[in-house]
């Protein structure tokens, strides 16, 4: 797993919903260090397809491309539609992934060797990928970490 640190500039984080057309073809201009695309919480179930499509095309575009923010997407949970996130987002990936949920060294350990796989097949370093694991979101816990 990327043990990339935040940079010291990273002030101001604003989530953007990726089932949001609007919100995300404002999100270049927002006066943010990082944007964080979220594919999870703010994307209700059916909507879940067709965001991370969205989200894909933008990172792909040249509003991401314009963009001044560090812009990480925040997956849905691997047992869900995760893996499907991490594989439409690896064409132009973002510089990370927040991870939802988040309940053991277990739940990291399975998201490291997915996102591995995927960084090894796109010829990134390995680790290049930010990640940020959001353990506070589950029932267990920090503590189980």
């Amino acid at each position: 797993m990327s043990a990339t640190a935040a940079p010291a500039t990273w002030r101001s984080l604003h989530f953007v919903p990726g089932a949001s057309e609007r919100m995300l073809a404002r999100a270049a201009t927002l006066p943010a260090d990082v944007l964080i695309l979220d594919l999870e919480d703010s994307v209700p179930p059916e909507a879940k397809d067709a965001a991370r499509e969205r989200v894909a095309r933008w990172l792909a575009s040249d509003a991401r491309r314009d963009c001044r923010a560090d812009v990480l997407v925040r997956i849905n949970p691997l047992d869900d539609a995760g893996g499907h996130d991490l594989q439409a987002l690896f064409d132009a990936p973002p510089l990370g992934f927040m991870l939802p949920k988040i309940e053991s060294r277990t739940d990291l350990e399975r998201y490291d060797r997915a996102i591995g796989v995927l960084e090894q097949a796109r010829d990134l370093p390995p680790g290049s990928s930010c990640v940020i694991p959001i353990a506070t979101e589950a029932t267990r816990g920090p503590s189980a970490i």
